[in-house]
């Protein structure tokens, strides 16, 4: 298990803020960018936790990447409409799972009893 220190929740508190934040100002994609954050700051049980949904996100944001159009600006706008509905579909459920396994994992203040162990 990674030693718990401040610094570590410390940190992990702003970034999981970041993620609400952005998440309340409907930036659906600055969310998820702050969410990739969050689990990449976060201690591999975790990561361990997360890789796989993450990854089914990432390989839908890929695909609407990769589609090419004619008209440059019209592709533009319609990847950036289509990878917000993609990140405010799935950001708010991967928010709530990585908070359950930090808080699982006793990595947060108010997720562990006083001896270190979970609450």
């Amino acid at each position: 298990m990674v030693k718990i220190t401040p610094i570590l929740q410390t940190l992990l508190m702003s970034q999981l803020a970041v993620v609400m934040d952005n998440l309340n100002n409907h930036n659906f994609y600055k969310s998820w960018d702050a969410l990739k954050v969050l689990i990449e700051i976060s201690p591999d049980t975790v990561q361990t936790k997360m890789i796989k949904q993450m990854a089914v996100v990432q390989a839908e944001l890929d695909v609407i990447t990769s589609d090419r159009q004619q008209d440059l600006i019209q592709q533009r706008t319609t990847q950036t409409k289509r990878m917000n509905l993609v990140c405010a579909k799935y950001t708010h459920s991967l928010l709530q799972q990585t908070m359950h396994a930090l808080y699982e994992g006793g990595y947060l203040e108010f997720g562990r009893k006083e001896e270190g162990g979970m609450a």
